[in-house]
């Protein structure tokens, strides 16, 4: 998928900034950007020269300049396109997985020491994503725990309720890692485990 993609729906909700652009893929617990400054520009550049995007530098008392997007017809366009393609196959690369499959040395001791720390960073993840939702039923907010006013929506707004339920599938794909983690755990203090050693 690509960062352009990211680009044109951030600024298909409402024109921004490249700071902006990069604290929303910041919060955003479904990009898989880091929203760098390298990446943000260069797709800025690119979508701008393709005429998907127009800037307008915004002069400021008090504050620095700052160049705003926004998404121009064509970037309407190609934002829909991008959005109607077939989706791409889930990922599934775990850093976690890497380490667990290299941690066949560990003792007992520091291989369930390894399975606590994981499920502690996933529950904080959890606890995290399931904040950001109450967060947004509660304001009608569906900025990814932006801390702007929110848009204007009507009660069955669609943008809202895809939202909600991307939301509903990161709540539900941590609380699947959390039964996963737990299975983890009994497997390893299985004593029949080490029956070859």
């Amino acid at each position: 998928m690509s960062i352009k993609l990211a680009v044109l729906s951030i600024l298909g909700r409402k024109p921004s900034s490249g700071y902006d652009i990069k604290k929303t893929m910041q919060r955003s617990p479904y990009m898989p950007w880091s929203g760098n400054n390298n990446q943000i520009y260069k797709a800025l550049v690119e979508l701008s020269d393709d005429g998907l995007v127009s800037g307008e530098t915004l002069h400021r008392e008090g504050s620095p300049s700052k160049k705003v997007y926004t998404l121009t017809a064509e970037g309407r366009n190609e934002l829909n396109d991008l959005a109607s393609r077939p989706p791409e196959p889930p990922e599934f690369k775990k850093p976690f997985l890497l380490q667990l499959a290299s941690a066949d040395a560990l003792s007992d001791g520091e291989l369930l020491a390894l399975v606590d720390a994981y499920e502690n960073e996933v529950r904080l993840q959890l606890a995290y994503h399931e904040g950001l939702m109450r967060r947004m039923e509660s304001r009608g907010d569906e900025h990814e725990g932006e801390e702007e006013e929110a848009e204007e929506e009507t009660p069955g707004d669609r943008r809202a309720l895809l939202l909600k339920l991307v939301y509903e599938n990161l709540v539900s794909s941590i609380e699947s890692e959390l039964e996963w983690t737990e299975r983890l755990r009994s497997a390893l203090k299985k004593p029949e485990r080490r029956e070859h050693e």
